[in-house]
């Protein structure tokens, strides 16, 4: 898992931790590892790389492909296994086999399992998309993907730090991927011949149906009155209210 030659293992998990699930929830995980006092029996470190490289990874196919992307099946199911049953599995085999699990890595596990439903976190709403259909996972919602969207753009309480083109850019990329993952089957494989697809070409989440009424247009976006409202008045105005 380590890639020598830029910073010792421990800062190289740390900082994919913190790319994949957000400082908080990074900080709390290396907060458990740093009281282990037996890591050869208490196998949390190998847990917490797992978690930090397969999170990174997603985080990074995300970032670097965005619309158009299929996702990563195989790899979010594992992720969402690894930051609940994984966890449960750490810490039996910590107990019973180091004799410790120490209160810090409690508030860890509950703080990775309320974030592979948090609304805000992008990887665990795409993720519980991609493990559709599914008993164990609930179907995001359209707010859910809208809200996870959102989060990891500017939006109008910071926007006026941005020149205009850079607003308009911001404002229709939130447009662009809202409308792509609003349409569930964009986000998978095509199906193999003769197989049905996880979700019907034309199905889109319930709430979601606002956004066909003004589908995203690349073309025209920046041409929108919303978007154009944005940033020529409200970026200035909502921050002084």
């Amino acid at each position: 898992l380590f890639q020598p030659g830029h910073c010792d293992l421990a800062t190289w998990v740390e900082q994919r931790l913190t790319a994949a699930l957000g400082s908080d929830a990074a900080d709390e995980a290396i907060l458990c590892e740093a009281q282990v006092a037996n890591p050869f029996n208490c196998t949390v470190s190998d847990l917490l790389s797992r978690i930090a490289v397969r999170g990174y990874n997603i985080r990074k196919e995300f970032d670097d492909t965005k619309r158009g992307s299929p996702l990563p099946l195989e790899d979010c199911t594992y992720l969402l296994s690894l930051m609940t049953d994984g966890v449960t599995s750490t810490q039996s085999t910590c107990q019973t086999t180091a004799g410790e699990w120490h209160a810090q890595c409690s508030r860890m596990a509950l703080v990775l399992e309320a974030l592979t439903v948090d609304t805000s976190w992008e990887l665990g709403v795409m993720c519980r998309l991609a493990v559709q259909p599914s008993s164990t996972w609930d179907m995001p919602t359209c707010a859910d993907v809208v809200t996870s969207t959102v989060a990891q753009y500017t939006t109008l309480t910071a926007c006026s730090a941005l020149n205009r083109t850079a607003c308009v850019s911001n404002f229709c990329e939130i447009y662009s991927q809202i409308d792509w993952r609003a349409h569930p089957y964009n986000l998978f494989e095509e199906p193999a011949a003769g197989a049905d697809p996880v979700f019907a070409e034309d199905y889109i989440l319930p709430g979601c149906e606002v956004f066909d009424e003004y589908p995203y247009d690349a073309d025209l976006c920046s041409r929108r009155e919303d978007v154009n409202a944005y940033c020529d008045c409200l970026c200035e105005a909502v921050p002084t209210v």
